[in-house]
């Protein structure tokens, strides 16, 4: 749902993601996006260094980590923090969809 809404409204959209710290994550990543989002089998970028070093004025990153967003935005992109149990919009976890269209609604 969240790429739904994502996707409606940008058309240049890429999946940028982190592995876990053991072997074989990147791959499971990709196994995952192949299966379940195919039309990005091309357009995922899987990488250790920080998200903030693709920022750009007309970039925006959507991410569940805090401190991802708030170094993508001081390099000068533009963010969106996923509500998730383990970040600071925890209180709007079971909110998700509404807070990411409420937020790209005000770009």
């Amino acid at each position: 749902q969240i790429l739904d809404a994502v996707e409606s409204r940008f058309r240049d959209i890429y999946l940028l993601t982190t592995p876990m710290p053991n072997p074989g994550s990147g791959t499971g990543k990709m196994l995952w996006v192949n299966k379940h989002l195919p039309q990005y089998s091309k357009r995922t970028i899987i990488t250790q260094a920080p998200k903030s070093l693709l920022a750009g004025s007309d970039r925006l990153l959507i991410d569940d980590k805090d401190e991802n967003v708030a170094e993508f935005v001081a390099a000068g992109g533009q963010g969106i923090l996923v509500p998730r149990h383990w970040n600071e919009l925890r209180g709007w976890a079971d909110e998700t969809l509404q807070v990411i269209e409420n937020s790209l609604e005000t770009l």
